[in-house]
């Protein structure tokens, strides 16, 4: 597991990584690791284009981490390719669970990448979620990283 994390953290990290996201997808398919299901999500960021159907393997996520980082990966692939159909399942998968991670969630770094992803996403329902953040949450820094500039 820690070779593969490994190997799915360069390729995130490689400045010309290559057409991988169809390997990448379906190694996520079938890893059964959640730090390597993280790195897999990440290395994904770094893709030009991916099967949007990675969607699903999201959505059944188990891990609190990986989850989160699938939501991080929808929300740059939402903001990246304006699909509207990808904006509204974003919508109704992410946004909620972001917005309560933001409010919610064990750690500062949890809490400020739920509210990095929802500011990303730039849907209007993401932005109304961070309205609310900005008037539930206690947290300064979560309240400034929540502030659209």
């Amino acid at each position: 597991a820690e070779i593969r994390a490994a190997a799915a953290w360069a390729i995130a990290n490689l400045e010309t990584p290559g057409d991988v996201a169809d390997a990448l997808v379906a190694r996520l398919r079938s890893e059964s690791e959640p730090e390597v299901r993280v790195r897999l999500y990440q290395a994904l960021q770094n893709q030009e284009r991916f099967d949007v159907g990675v969607t699903s393997v999201i959505a059944t996520e188990q891990d609190l981490a990986a989850r989160l980082a699938g939501y991080q990966l929808l929300a740059l692939e939402v903001a990246r390719i304006r699909d509207s159909a990808l904006a509204v399942q974003f919508d109704e998968l992410a946004v909620p669970r972001l917005a309560e991670l933001a409010i919610s969630g064990v750690n500062m770094n949890q809490r400020l990448n739920a509210v990095i992803a929802l500011r990303q996403a730039n849907t209007p329902t993401a932005i109304q979620a961070l309205a609310g953040i900005r008037a539930r949450s206690g947290e300064t820094k979560i309240v400034q990283a929540a502030t659209m500039k």
